[in-house]
């Protein structure tokens, strides 16, 4: 939670099922707004790599196709004075992410 009406959601994000063809895997960062109307933005996601894209070829936004971290990726939300820092990732798929708030 990073507000009385706000949060941030973590998703992690392989080459699996519905996500098969993703351009990057890696964690996802949502943020959350519950006072944003739906078709304003009430969920949005971070682009933690901002001014570059991947996926030019095949991605329907290729500004965010990039917006995964990968493992040893470190990255602080504007505005929410928290940090996203990717671990690990095992063999099987799981993920080690630390968040440290008050940034």
């Amino acid at each position: 939670r990073t507000g009385a009406d706000s949060a941030l959601a973590i998703e992690a994000r392989s080459a699996t099922g519905n996500d098969r063809g993703t351009c990057a895997e890696g964690i996802l960062i949502y943020r959350v707004r519950s006072e944003t109307a739906s078709g304003g933005g009430p969920v949005e996601v971070v682009d933690t790599h901002p001014n570059t894209g991947a996926c030019w070829d095949r991605s329907v936004y290729p500004p965010l196709a990039d917006a995964p971290l990968g493992v040893g990726e470190t990255f602080t939300v504007p505005g929410d004075d928290t940090r996203v820092e990717v671990a690990d990732r095992t063999p099987s798929g799981s993920w080690t992410v630390r968040i440290t708030t008050g940034v």
